[in-house]
């Protein structure tokens, strides 16, 4: 663990700014953050230790959970599965409030055609690289190569990034650590996400976002000039967070050390 800001062991500097008086808002990606990578995105399954201590945090009256995925949002919603959080999913293209009310972005049915024909483009590229496949979101595609022969990452890439200019009027394109993934084209990240659940919790909330790939670098730095905490999680997280903390499990024993601090 490490602090990008001044060296060492960051869960202090970060346990103290949690406990301090005050309500919080903390947002969180969820595979690689929360819960711990696994070779399918199926199988990444949330740890029983988490989910008690994210019920515990939600049911305070001066805490705030959200969670921001490139997920699909009933997905994340069943993967997390606690009432009383606020859920984004894709990115924030599809939000679900507290009290269950879902706003999805017309994007979403717009894009569809493009999306589909650029599927089956991309369906027959892949026949040519074993061990990648493709996800399709519904209102966005993912080009997942964890399992594919390092070697050829960057060949796989490349045609994914060739292929898509056909598209680009409509579809844009997102490389992270392990996948590539193909958006609609609008102004939607995590950040953007961020700031429109962020309008649905206290105003004086000290807000925090931990995530540990590529797309979360829009979230860490809105949190950053919002003079919240940025907290990156894993090898593979981005530049934009202002501390480091090894793993999902790390991160799970600062949120337990957080509810036992601020517990009645």
């Amino acid at each position: 663990m490490s602090s990008r800001s001044g060296g060492g062991d960051p869960t202090e500097s970060i346990l103290a700014r949690l406990v301090a008086p005050g309500p919080l808002a903390l947002f969180f990606d969820y595979d690689g953050t929360l819960a711990p990578f696994a070779p399918r995105p199926e199988l990444a399954v949330l740890p029983v230790e988490t989910r008690d201590v994210l019920r515990a945090l939600a049911g305070r009256p001066d805490c705030t959970i959200g969670i921001i995925s490139s997920r699909v949002l009933r997905e994340i919603v069943a993967f997390v599965d606690l009432e009383g959080v606020l859920y984004a999913g894709l990115t924030g293209l599809e939000i679900r409030l507290t009290s269950g009310e879902i706003r999805r972005n017309p994007a979403i049915t717009a894009c569809r055609p493009a999306l589909q024909d650029y599927a089956r483009v991309l369906r027959r590229e892949l026949e040519r690289f074993e061990g990648a496949w493709l996800e399709d979101k519904e209102g966005a595609l993912a080009v997942h190569h964890r399992a594919l022969d390092p070697a050829r990452v960057p060949e796989l890439r490349n045609r994914v990034g060739d292929r898509i200019r056909a598209y680009e009027e409509t579809l844009r394109l997102e490389s992270n650590a392990f996948t590539l993934e193909i958006w609609p084209r609008v102004q939607m990240n995590k950040g953007e996400a961020l700031s429109a659940l962020l309008g649905e919790t206290i105003a004086s909330a000290l807000p925090l976002f931990a995530g540990d790939d590529t797309n979360d670098a829009p979230a860490l730095r809105r949190v950053r000039q919002l003079g919240g905490i940025a907290v990156g999680v894993g090898k593979n997280a981005p530049d934009a967070a202002e501390y480091l903390l090894e793993s999902p499990q790390t991160l799970r024993e600062l949120l337990e050390r957080v509810a036992r601090a601020r517990a009645p």
